[in-house]
Parts: C-alpha cells; sequence; structure tokens
C-alpha cells in the first residue's frame, strides 16, 4: 500500500476517533449541571471541532449537549422552548468562528461570542415572556444574558490553548 494511503486512513481514523470524544464529552457534560463550568466546556468543544473536524461533523455538536441536558432532566420546564434557540446559537457560533473571513484567530472567536450572545439574549427575552410568569423571565433572563457571552469567551480561550497543544504535539511528533 502506498504510504500517502497510510497516511489518509490515518487521518480518517483520527478524524473519527476526535470526533467520537468530542461526541462522548458533548453527551457527558451537562451532567456536571454547574453553567458556568459546562457552558465554557461545550464552547471550547464547539471551537476545537470547528477548527479540527469542519463544520459537516460540528454541525451535530451543536444539538448534543442541550439534547443531553433535557434527556437527563437538567433543564427546568419552563426553558424547554428555549432548547431550540440555544443550538440555534450554537450553530450561529461555529458559522460565524468557521466561515468569518478574518485570520485572526482572537477576532474571530470574539465576534462568533458576541453574535451568539446577542442571539440568545434576545431570543431568551423575547420567548420567555411569551410562556412565563416575571419572577421566570428574571431566571431566565439571569441565565441567558452576560454568564452567555462570559462562557462562550472563556470557551474560546480553552479552546486556543487546546488546539495551540495539539498543533504542538502533531509538530514535535
Amino acid at each position: 500500500m502506498p504510504q500517502t494511503k497510510i497516511i489518509d486512513l490515518l487521518k480518517i481514523k483520527t478524524e473519527t476517533i476526535n470526533f467520537s470524544l468530542l461526541i462522548v464529552l458533548a453527551l457527558v457534560l451537562p451532567v456536571i449541571n454547574f453553567q458556568s463550568i459546562v457552558g465554557s466546556l461545550v464552547n471550547a468543544l464547539l471551537f476545537i471541532s470547528a477548527v479540527t473536524l469542519g463544520i459537516k461533523k460540528t454541525f451535530w455538536l451543536a444539538f448534543i449537549p442541550s439534547l443531553a441536558a433535557l434527556g437527563y432532566g437538567l433543564l427546568p420546564f419552563f426553558l424547554w422552548p428555549l432548547v431550540t434557540f440555544i443550538m440555534a446559537s450554537n450553530l450561529i457560533l461555529i458559522f460565524v468562528f468557521r466561515y468569518l473571513p478574518l485570520s485572526n484567530y482572537w477576532t474571530k472567536m470574539i465576534v462568533a461570542a458576541t453574535t451568539k450572545f446577542i442571539f440568545l439574549y434576545a431570543a431568551s427575552s423575547f420567548v420567555v415572556r411569551l410562556f412565563s410568569t416575571q419572577k421566570l423571565v428574571d431566571v431566565a433572563q439571569t441565565m441567558f444574558s452576560w454568564s452567555q457571552l462570559l462562557t462562550a469567551l472563556s470557551g474560546g480561550l480553552i479552546a486556543y490553548y487546546v488546539l495551540k497543544k495539539f498543533k504542538k504535539n502533531a509538530n514535535s511528533s
């Protein structure tokens, strides 16, 4: 077998293992049930997969953490209508980060995180008012306000260092 075919097979196998690992993490992370940690790590997974796996596989990762949180019963009932908007905000993060025509990681990450935050904050403010009492609106606005921006930015920061470490290890082998 020519060496290029072996390298191609190794790349496919490595990509499949990476994708499988990210899926498992996306399924398990919501169990932590601590928003700032889970949010940061899920956003890091989204950034990492957008860089390493491409858009098709990352697309699916946008849905898994929210569906897992629903399946585990970790989301309060009044937030269920927001799940689709949470998933959409993850897709926004991925697409903005991946396709923004800039080469600087930090600029792309900040724009993607901010865009996700604005969408999710606006959607949650609108949707929760339709379905909930003022007390629940206040709770939802707290959950979907600045903490969402902070977890997206911290996820981008984590992703940067993980990707840097992967690149360093790949270059040294």
